[in-house]
């Protein structure tokens, strides 16, 4: 009897076996079946930026005169000369730049101080906002000073350079903010992506 069942066992297992041999090679692919219902819309995306090239604003300014700010003070910078003003967004009267558009802009300054005085200043976005602020230590000789920034600005937002009083200095080796003219500062913005659609593309 125990033998008997061996041998079943050992007839089944290799039976089973003996029918299942290797893998074949996969069949011809079938003919494509129907379209689907089509699914419901999806979210409406972010707006993307313009591939359209963006109007032309862009400018460049220079402070023609000397300028003086107390340590306690501070005040806007009027860049009187302009190079060039693309889009008429800066002001020479005010020295406030005035977004035409809404996008992604630029701006650059570059300051340099009187001998034996310091001189910082600082973008301002909207009169609230401080973008960048930079300073110039020329108590030992004549030197300037660059930077950049970037901001997202909406139409008819504005933009500034302040020079600031440096309250800093506490032993008053350099009591006032001097800054040099005669078109050694200067500041420059343009604009780089719009972000909303404008009538420009009309």
């Amino acid at each position: 009897h125990y033998d008997h069942d061996s041998r079943s066992r050992r007839f089944t297992v290799d039976t089973f076996l003996a029918m299942h041999g290797p893998q074949g090679p996969p069949g011809i692919q079938g003919s494509m079946g129907e379209q689907g219902e089509r699914g419901p819309v999806g979210l409406q995306g972010e707006p993307g930026l313009s591939k359209e090239h963006p109007p032309l604003v862009a400018f460049i300014a220079y402070l023609q005169e000397m300028l003086s700010i107390d340590s306690n003070k501070s005040a806007a910078i009027i860049f009187e000369k302009i190079h060039f003003n693309e889009g008429n967004g800066y002001n020479t009267n005010t020295g406030v730049f005035t977004a035409p558009y809404s996008g992604i802009y630029k701006f650059s300054i570059t300051i340099m101080a009187q001998m034996d005085s310091i001189a910082t200043v600082r973008v301002v976005h909207n009169n609230l906002k401080v973008l960048g602020m930079i300073r110039c230590d020329c108590r030992r000789r004549f030197s300037h000073v660059r930077g950049s920034v970037y901001a997202n600005l909406e139409e008819n937002d504005t933009i500034l350079v302040e020079a600031l009083g440096d309250l800093s200095d506490s032993i008053q080796s350099a009591p006032r903010n001097n800054i040099y003219g005669y078109t050694y500062t200067h500041f420059s913005g343009t604009l780089l992506y719009l972000t909303k659609p404008t009538k420009y593309f009309i």
